[in-house]
Formats: C-alpha cells, sequence, structure tokens
C-alpha cells in the first residue's frame, strides 16, 4: 500500500491584495488629519479593496479549488488624486495637495506614482467575489450594500 503523494503545488493558492481601505485605516485617516499628500500629478493608478471585500476573498479561497496567485482588487483601479479629492470632499475637507516628485526620494517617488492597476479577473470569474467600485466605500458615506460571494452567498456591510 503506498501513501497518498502530497503536492504543495496543487494546493498553492495566493491572495495578492491591493490598497486596503476601510474603518480606520491608511488614505481616509490621513485625508481627515490633513497629513496625506499625492506626489506628483495624481495621475497614478492604484486598486483597492474594502477590508471586508478582503475578507471574503480569504474565505472563499479557502473553501474552493482555486489555485494559484489570486488578485484581490476592486473593479475600478483610479488614480491617486481622484481617489485622494474624492475623499476630502466627502469628509468635508480641503483636497491634500500635489507635491513634485522630485520633492521626495527616488524610491518614494517611483513607488507613489508608479501604475499600479492590477486585473481582478480571477477574483471574480473563479472566487466569484465582487467588489464594485472603491467609491462606494468611502467615509462618511454609510448605507448598506451587498458583497457577492459565489453564486448563493452574499454578506451585507455598511460602507465606510
Amino acid at each position: 500500500i503506498r501513501a497518498p503523494t502530497y503536492n504543495p503545488i496543487k494546493i498553492f493558492r495566493a491572495l495578492r491584495a491591493a490598497g486596503i481601505y476601510g474603518p480606520g485605516r491608511g488614505l481616509v485617516e490621513r485625508i481627515r488629519a490633513g497629513t496625506y499628500r499625492v506626489i506628483g500629478d495624481g495621475g497614478s493608478h492604484v486598486g483597492r479593496i474594502h477590508v471586508v471585500d478582503l475578507v471574503a476573498a480569504i474565505v472563499r479561497a479557502g473553501t474552493t479549488d482555486v489555485t494559484g496567485p489570486i488578485n484581490v482588487a476592486d473593479d475600478d483601479p483610479a488614480p491617486i488624486g481622484e481617489v485622494a479629492d474624492t475623499v476630502a470632499a466627502r469628509l468635508g475637507v480641503p483636497p491634500p495637495p500635489r507635491v513634485p516628485a522630485a520633492a521626495v526620494s527616488p524610491e518614494i517617488a517611483g513607488m507613489l506614482t508608479a501604475d499600479r492597476r492590477i486585473s481582478n479577473r480571477r477574483l471574480r470569474d473563479e472566487l466569484g467575489v465582487v467588489h464594485e467600485r472603491w467609491l462606494r466605500g468611502v467615509a462618511p458615506i454609510r448605507w448598506p450594500f451587498v458583497v457577492h460571494v459565489g453564486a448563493h452567498r452574499t454578506m451585507r456591510r455598511d460602507a465606510g
């Protein structure tokens, strides 16, 4: 009798999260505090994911046979300047200032002005997790909406 063969490659799953947002996280809190700065012209695109949607993706990945790397991001990688200005408007505060890329280290400028769009095709098509547009989750607007997880499961959450 032979023991079953274990192949770690067959069960490999790597969830690669985009910029995580939600209550008490990053960009919104820094804009609210007046400490956020947009480096460069604000035109670089960034994918985002709400923390609740990230949890939905983690749970779903653990209950499926899908393997390999999966990008966890919304459907709308948006220019960081648009995101920052929209968040500021929703919070009722002035938009964050633009800082020339030359005013920060080349490493920081490179990271914050790079195009960071990623495809969420596998998240949607193979895991069945749908996260629409980052704008729906921007505080302080709160309304319940549905995140679809698989064919028959949903999670309700308040945006923010």
